[in-house]
């Protein structure tokens, strides 16, 4: 009786092992190529009253979660040839120099007492084609939030996923 134990415990042990190396070959990645790089966008720094500073700066919060998405890669200031804040000032030609193929433009506006007008425009620089464009009334410590919004719209247009920007970890 013990020996029969014994011996389908060997059994059970040996069949064990087989399936785990099997698992094992199963589950084998294999990474072939990886992403060079994102798509470039311009985000123009956004304008707003000159004496009334905003507590947030929303551009720089839009441009941190384009960037580290990975699927985005935001151009260098120094290189912008012109800081359009409204539709009727945006050059397509001057994005294309820079080699920009989405550009960001918006503002933000005091309104009343602590509360902020944050708007802004979506390009397609070779379609020369707004994508999209919003406007925001929003009290100051809403700012960050707005600009996490407004990454979820310009990811989901540009990728054709829904941004996670705006979303809570617990």
């Amino acid at each position: 009786m013990k020996a029969m134990r014994r011996l389908t415990k060997i059994m059970l042990t040996a069949v064990l092992a087989g399936h785990a190396s099997l698992a094992s070959a199963i589950l084998t990645i294999e990474i072939t190529q990886g992403v060079d790089g994102g798509l470039p966008v311009a985000i123009v720094p956004f304008g707003g009253a000159v004496k009334d500073r905003p507590p947030q700066d929303v551009a720089a919060v839009i441009e941190a979660d384009l960037a580290r998405s990975g699927r985005f890669t935001p151009l260098d200031k120094k290189d912008f040839v012109s800081r359009p804040v409204e539709d009727k000032q945006v050059v397509f030609k001057d994005w294309r120099i820079v080699k920009a193929e989405a550009l960001v433009i918006g503002s933000v506006k005091p309104v009343a007492q602590g509360r902020w007008q944050v708007e802004f425009r979506l390009y397609d620089i070779y379609k020369e084609k707004q994508l999209a464009g919003y406007s925001y009334v929003v009290t100051g410590d809403r700012l960050r939030a707005v600009a996490h919004q407004i990454s979820d719209i310009i990811y989901e247009k540009l990728t054709g996923e829904p941004g996670v920007f705006s979303t809570r970890i617990a």
